[in-house]
């Protein structure tokens, strides 16, 4: 007996062909909507930026490649563009492309498809070459029904697992005018980043579990032909058919151990990403974050002189410390500063 089902290509096809149809339906608003949003933080930051150069605090190089990249991400608000080199790209191109050199079929899930009918096949198999009437045929059916319990954990869980970093990716995809048209200044440029991290993190999830599935597909297969499609051709080696179940049963929770770990690696890979294009951020406006530490070490000293100042005047240490927060700042003296009138320390 073969069975043959497109269950979860189907359901694969159903829920995400309206998902992306909805996606392309509502960019054009989104993205029409963020562009003047961009436009007006470009405009108020240049002037801070000419401000800046006129106080010598920024240089009109560092102005100039601010400016270049809030062309580009006006440009990149465009529905078209933003469609064709994030939308697409992110949510179709990569995970078909790689889907196909890893020797998937036409739907991403198809091979869980082919596992779940590879693992219920096999176990339809040996129950029908069980004997019957028979007290071993108690615990090699058992065996069969817990072994058919974990594939359609396994192959469940590994679709869900997919599902859901497709859907974030719609849903990210969605919001990302938004955070795109943060990118425009430098003072929001880091939000951005984070979304892009977010991004390749779900992206890296599909990735992943379309190379497990791959895996799954064609270890499942051999090792189901090579343990139980022999064990059953003999009708009197139970204990081979119930090892042959056993082992497909523990590559498939194996494989299913790999799958839930595949979010916690692509949000490592992601925070690489994020850092990477915070780096990048830091290079556009660092003279920005160095003024504002400059300012900061600043107030900090001058805080310093006036506690000092204070404590010379009379002024009792738990003032002082009530002025820096409740707690002993840095530039308090941790030795008395003098012997009192009794002569104590």
């Amino acid at each position: 007996m073969t069975i043959q089902w497109h269950f979860l290509a189907n359901l694969y096809t159903v829920l995400v062909t309206p998902l992306l149809a909805q996606l392309q339906a509502m960019l054009g608003n989104v993205c029409a909507t963020m562009q003047p949003v961009a436009l007006g933080l470009v405009t108020v930051w240049l002037g801070f930026a000419a401000f800046d150069i006129a106080n010598g605090t920024k240089t009109v190089q560092q102005a100039m490649r601010d400016f270049f990249i809030a062309g580009m991400v006006i440009g990149a608000l465009q529905a078209g563009q933003y469609t064709r080199y994030v939308s697409d790209l992110f949510l179709q191109a990569v995970p078909n492309t790689l889907s196909a050199a890893f020797g998937g079929q036409t739907s991403p899930v198809a091979g869980l498809d082919t596992v779940l009918d590879t693992a219920i096949t096999s176990a339809a198999r040996v129950y029908e070459a069980l004997p019957s009437y028979s007290l071993k045929t108690i615990p090699l059916a058992l065996a069969v029904i817990v072994f058919a319990v974990v594939a359609l954990i396994s192959v469940g869980y590994a679709f869900a697992i997919y599902m859901v970093a497709a859907i974030v990716n719609v849903a990210v995809v969605v919001v990302g005018p938004v955070f795109l048209a943060l990118a425009a200044v430098p003072g929001t440029r880091r939000f951005a980043a984070g979304w892009f991290g977010v991004l390749v993190g779900g992206c890296t999830t599909q990735l992943m579990a379309l190379a497990v599935i791959q895996l799954l597909t064609g270890a499942e297969n051999n090792l189901i032909q090579q343990t139980v499609g022999q064990a059953s051709a003999n009708n009197s080696n139970s204990l081979g058919m119930l090892w042959g179940l056993a082992q497909s049963g523990l590559l498939l929770a194996l494989c299913t151990a790999v799958v839930k770990k595949i979010p916690a690696i692509a949000n490592a890979i992601a925070s690489g990403v994020y850092h990477g294009t915070a780096g990048a951020h830091g290079v556009t406006f660092g003279a920005t974050g160095w003024a504002a530490r400059t300012a900061a070490g600043g107030a900090a000293g001058a805080i310093g002189r006036a506690g000092g100042t204070l404590k010379g005047l009379g002024t009792s240490s738990s003032s002082i410390g009530d002025l820096s927060g409740g707690s002993r700042a840095a530039w308090q003296p941790t030795a008395p500063t003098g012997r009192s009138l009794s002569g104590k320390p």
